[in-house]
């Protein structure tokens, strides 16, 4: 399922610039509220198989290993 996403002007003023600075080479501020909500974007449209990532991140000790993992099905709600 798609999330919705801001169009590009929301964006832009979300980050105090414009479309045309956004395309222009050089360094832009992102907000961290805005950063957080395009990750959360970005992961809602990923499968997460909850096994998968244990058997891969293996060499994780068993705590750190389920608070990444958390993390991720957080950001990822």
């Amino acid at each position: 399922m798609k999330q919705y996403f801001p169009p590009m002007s929301l964006l832009c003023e979300a980050m105090g610039t414009t479309p045309a600075k956004v395309m222009e080479d050089g360094v832009v501020g992102v907000p961290t509220v805005l950063l957080r909500y395009l990750i959360k974007c970005a992961l809602s449209d990923l499968e997460f198989d909850v096994e998968v990532y244990r058997s891969q991140n293996n060499d994780m000790n068993s705590e750190r290993r389920d608070r990444a993992l958390e993390g991720v099905m957080h950001l990822g709600s």
